[in-house]
């Protein structure tokens, strides 16, 4: 025999406010995590400039302005991805349709 919990006992599902999620910190917990995920960053940017531009080693100032692109162009892919996918996380989840979840993630 089932048993039921009447309508008024069961919590209707939250909305989460827009881009309120695990990507963004939200908590002093979430900072090691941000810093941690930046020095990922800034350690990427630097091999990934050495490996397009080597002749840059030679001048600072040149190897300054590579890295700086470089570095800005992988914080913002960072940034717009980890948005991207939050948003996804809250209207796809992976654990209903994840065919569809794929096709979606790569196609965003």
């Amino acid at each position: 025999m089932e048993t039921f919990l009447p309508l008024s006992s069961v919590a209707a599902p939250r909305s989460p406010a827009p881009f309120a999620g695990g990507y963004l910190p939200t908590s002093a917990s979430t900072w090691p995590e941000v810093w941690r995920a930046l020095r990922v960053i800034l350690l990427l940017a630097l091999v990934i400039s050495v490996v397009v531009n080597p002749g840059g080693l030679r001048s600072g100032s040149e190897f300054a302005i590579t890295y700086g692109y470089t570095l800005m162009y992988s914080v913002g892919l960072w940034f717009t991805n980890g948005l991207l996918v939050e948003w996804l996380n809250r209207r796809y989840a992976w654990t209903v349709r994840p065919g569809r979840r794929l096709l979606l993630t790569l196609g965003v």
